[in-house]
């Protein structure tokens, strides 16, 4: 029998198999059975079959696209591109990528396909959301009408996907409830989307001004450079919570912490720890 998404001989592909490029990191629903030269696009493609499919939908290794206005990422001709986006952008460009992977895991035509694409759907919901969690909720909750009620509504999604992640990780690939369960994660997904593109990111960008969107495209991208490989159903937004972050800030004295996301609240409370 198949496994499921399980841990693969090999955790990404090397900086000589991407062309010089550096390797993105995988989530734990990696390949069980096949190596990085597999033969199926999707589940371990090699370098030219997948190099080539990427470009011909716009991606450097599944990270990002230039059509359709979105924009690549892992290619240092786009990264700055990326660099300048405001966090409203990046989290729609987001939203365009992870949508391009679910359109491919509904058309692969074997199971290694749909084991590969799930694979990378996972990861990049991982690192998706980690970003959300640590950046834009927190922005949600200060600036928006009703933003608490919004935060906690999209944290329970965000948990609800999770626990789908880590059900179709135990779950053979060739079992009928795998592609059962990674299409009702996609439709709920694909719902979540387009709640969270007319709730929060719209109304976000009309609220914040230029210098606020660009702040916290900077939170966005650093909070996608530290966030775990794995999504796992009880790590939330990380080790800490805001909540416990905002607690050890109490502590310290530290002033404007209602203010503060997790992160400055992180930067802060080391500077208090130095002082």
């Amino acid at each position: 029998m198949a496994g499921g998404l399980g841990v693969g001989r090999r955790l990404a592909p090397g900086r000589d198999e991407l062309g010089g490029q550096s390797p993105h990191r995988w989530s734990r629903l990696r390949l069980r059975h096949a190596g990085w030269h597999g033969s199926e696009l999707g589940a371990t493609p090699s370098r030219d079959v997948w190099a080539g499919a990427c470009r011909r939908r716009g991606v450097w290794a599944g990270l990002g696209a230039v059509e359709e206005g979105r924009v690549a990422s892992h290619n240092p001709e786009t990264d700055h591109r990326i660099d300048a986006m405001d966090g409203v952008t990046l989290i729609i460009n987001d939203h365009r990528i992870i949508e391009g992977l679910f359109d491919d895991y509904e058309a692969a035509g074997d199971a290694q396909a749909r084991l590969g694409y799930a694979a990378k759907i996972s990861e990049e919901l991982s690192l998706h959301a980690t970003a959300e969690e640590h950046a834009l909720y927190p922005a949600v909750r200060r600036t928006l009408p009703d933003g608490e009620n919004h935060e906690a509504h999209s944290l329970d999604e965000h948990q609800e996907a999770r626990r789908f992640l880590e059900q179709l990780e135990a779950t053979p690939v060739d079992d009928d409830a795998f592609d059962r369960d990674m299409r009702d994660l996609i439709d709920r997904m694909r719902h979540h989307h387009a709640e969270e593109e007319r709730d929060l990111l719209h109304p976000l960008r009309d609220a914040l001004d230029h210098e606020g969107c660009q702040r916290l495209g900077r939170q966005i991208r650093r909070a996608k450079r530290e966030a775990p490989v794995r999504p796992t159903v009880d790590s939330g937004a990380g080790a800490a919570t805001r909540d416990e972050l905002a607690e050890r800030a109490r502590a310290l004295g530290i002033e404007g912490r209602s203010e503060m996301d997790a992160e400055e609240l992180s930067e802060a409370i080391e500077r208090g720890k130095d002082g």
